[in-house]
């Protein structure tokens, strides 16, 4: 009886010592990294509803532009005005509001890029790439900023270039342009002090791999540079440097 509970015991040792070699599903540790502390979540979180909220009111001051666009085509159309006529030239407003509407389409694209770049950077532990998301999203602070005075130049040349006939556009900027620049100014420095904590947090995982030893830390630095600047790596590729396969087991 004793001996068959001995090798009933040693085929169970046997058995975790396997499941424990073997990689994890990559399904299974992407969850891991997620939900590996409460900073990871929080930064995962924030990085959705960032994305939600900055492509919502993007999308408003969209359709704002385009509505500007349109209203000033239809004055020229019901004025049976040319673009040229009684020196009303709206011509290079007309292309400089359709170049403003590229722009806007292109920050909502690069917004889906943002937040893949927020999960990759959890999913690698890269420490460069949480640098330069809270950099990135300051840039698009800005950005938005620089949409504001776009605009607001935009109104007044039309203003300029056709004096008296378009009095009554208003950009009401306080109702779509402001909102969006406080979620991204509001966001970025909530996602710089989360950036910070997982700073701290991927620093001490790099220590507890390769020691103190400054010459080891260097080259994980230059590692992450390399990683952080590819073309859209695939994480999740057995042969990429950043596969789980190549990480596991984790101390």
């Amino acid at each position: 009886m004793i001996d068959i509970v001995l090798r009933l015991q040693r085929r169970i040792n046997k058995f975790v010592c396997i499941m424990w070699s073997k990689p994890p599903s990559k399904s299974r540790f992407f969850r891991f990294r997620i939900i590996e502390s409460r900073w990871t979540r929080y930064f995962i979180i924030t990085s959705i509803l960032q994305a939600i909220l900055v492509i919502t009111l993007e999308i408003r001051v969209l359709l704002r532009n385009d509505d500007s666009s349109r209203d000033a085509q239809y004055f020229m159309e019901s004025t049976n005005f040319t673009y040229e006529d009684n020196g009303c030239t709206i011509k290079p407003s007309l292309f400089r509001m359709n170049n403003i509407e590229e722009e806007n389409a292109i920050f909502i694209i690069f917004q889906f890029f943002q937040m893949w770049f927020c999960f990759n950077a959890v999913y690698n532990q890269n420490t460069i790439q949480i640098i330069i998301i809270s950099i990135i999203n300051y840039l698009c602070a800005s950005f938005s900023l620089v949409q504001v005075f776009e605009v607001k130049k935009w109104y007044s040349d039309l203003e300029i270039a056709c004096p008296g006939g378009f009095n009554n556009l208003d950009p009401h900027f306080c109702y779509y342009d402001v909102p969006l620049v406080i979620v991204l100014l509001l966001s970025a420095t909530i996602m710089a002090f989360l950036s910070w904590k997982l700073y701290r947090q991927f620093g001490w995982n790099i220590y507890r791999k390769i020691g103190a030893d400054r010459k080891f830390q260097f080259e994980e630095a230059k590692k992450d540079c390399c990683i952080a600047t590819l073309p859209l790596p695939s994480p999740s590729s057995p042969s990429s440097p950043t596969s789980p396969y190549k990480r596991w087991p984790i101390d």
